[in-house]
């Protein structure tokens, strides 16, 4: 029995594009990183960090992973929806990474650290799919992202 080869019933075609997942990725980062970097530096000295300006930095630092999945959707609007994801968490994970390696040098990491990193990929990844979403609906007119037809069997 062979396998059969290229898009069909048996092999469905790749939905991540390699070129739409490193673009939004790279988006994702260069916007995350400064953030992360400012609120580290507006929140460090302080014997009580100012949770005001934490939720502003996790509102932008959000918003900066709806970016990425916009900028992905431009490179592969076939398949909007998992390349924004992909690449919103791909980048946040290129950051808290490095942030990552920094805080294991230090000592400072545990447990709760790389869980909350996990967790928060995955809300990355959300909110790269919400721009991905709105990127493909704002270009293509289609409220539905998943390029599926009404009436159609998926």
């Amino acid at each position: 029995m062979s396998l059969p080869h290229g898009p069909g019933p048996g092999n469905p075609e790749p939905t991540l594009a390699r070129e739409a997942v490193l673009h939004g990725a790279v988006v994702t980062a260069a916007l995350c990183g400064p953030l992360a970097l400012a609120n580290w530096a507006a929140q460090s000295g302080r014997t009580q960090p100012s949770a005001g300006v934490a939720a502003l930095f996790s509102l932008l630092i959000l918003v900066s992973a709806g970016v990425g999945g916009w900028k992905a959707q431009a490179k592969a609007p076939e398949h909007p929806l998992p390349n924004g994801a992909a690449a919103a968490a791909a980048g946040y994970l290129v950051v808290q990474g490095l942030g990552l390696v920094i805080a294991g040098v230090s000592g400072s990491i545990d447990l709760g650290t790389v869980v909350g990193v996990a967790y928060l990929a995955v809300l990355m990844a959300t909110c790269g799919m919400i721009g991905a979403a709105l990127a493909h609906r704002r270009i293509s007119g289609s409220p539905d992202p998943t390029n599926h037809t009404p009436g159609e069997p998926r």
